[in-house]
């Protein structure tokens, strides 16, 4: 007779979802875990099962949850905290005899947070924070947020802060990175609605004031501090039309008409 053994540690699983890095919020910590199956060799044992580690440590040397199953799928319920998972087979033949001698697949990371916009402030074309800009320059607003996941859109509401009512402008969308971060752009605009703020002086140092809300689901997540916008750019010269250059008129002409051609300024600067 010859014996047929298979000692062979089956490969490691390739991992499906979660994403390396993904965030999920308080009220998503339910996390659905997949991978894909491995198709062992006609002429090999077959899969019996696999594992499943969730760790709090990037090396996954303490384990706070473990599964075995048939499947290739699996979901669990975790508090808020940073956490990190792999996945190891293991076939009918029993190899790996041990789990520490399996072939894990690659270790990726997920976290769990409290879900809020951390920070909303105006910031120039360089990423700093500003308090004030110059007409029909274009500022940033930008927001800091926890517990989101990338991709995930906000939108923010630009107000003019009057004495009478805070007229709303425009809005923007801002779509967050794998930071929680993210901006959208708004041309600042002077623009003259005859209502003005007490601080307010007389043309041509004259202020007008923005802030802007973040909402994320029709909630008011954050209210930003007041950006000021000036126009201290002189406007262009006009195109004088006539009389032309050298012209000559008689003592029975000398009621001069004089015609120039108005100054278009952009919409977002001072008429």
């Amino acid at each position: 007779n010859m014996d047929v053994n298979d000692t062979r540690t089956p490969d490691s699983p390739d991992l499906v979802v979660p994403d390396n890095g993904s965030v999920f919020g308080e009220d998503n910590s339910d996390i659905y875990f997949e991978w894909d199956a491995i198709n062992e060799s006609d002429c090999a044992s077959p899969i019996e099962e696999y594992r499943i580690e969730v760790c709090s440590d990037a090396n996954c040397s303490n384990v706070v949850w473990d599964d075995n199953t048939s499947s290739t799928s699996q979901s669990h319920d975790f508090n808020p905290g940073s956490y990190y998972w792999r996945v190891a087979a293991r076939d009918e033949a029993g190899n790996p005899s041990s789990w520490d001698n399996a072939n894990w697949t690659e270790i990726r990371s997920f976290g769990i947070y409290e879900q809020d916009v951390t920070d909303c402030e105006w910031h120039n074309q360089s990423g700093s924070a500003i308090s004030s800009i110059e007409a029909c320059d274009d500022a940033r607003g930008y927001i800091e947020t926890t517990g989101y996941p990338a991709g995930t859109e906000f939108t923010i509401k630009i107000y003019e802060d009057d004495i009478a009512f805070n007229d709303y402008e425009t809005s923007c969308t801002v779509s967050i990175d794998a930071s929680g971060d993210g901006y959208c752009e708004w041309t600042a605009v002077w623009d003259d609605d005859n209502t003005f703020n007490d601080d307010d002086e007389s043309p041509p140092n004259r202020l007008l004031t923005y802030f802007f809300k973040v909402e994320y689901n029709g909630s008011e997540m954050c209210v930003s501090d007041n950006m000021d916008v000036n126009d201290t750019r002189s406007p262009d010269s006009p195109d004088l039309v006539v009389p032309d250059n050298g012209s000559v008129f008689g003592e029975d002409n000398s009621n001069i008409s004089f015609d120039w051609s108005p100054v278009n300024e952009s919409d977002c600067a001072s008429p």
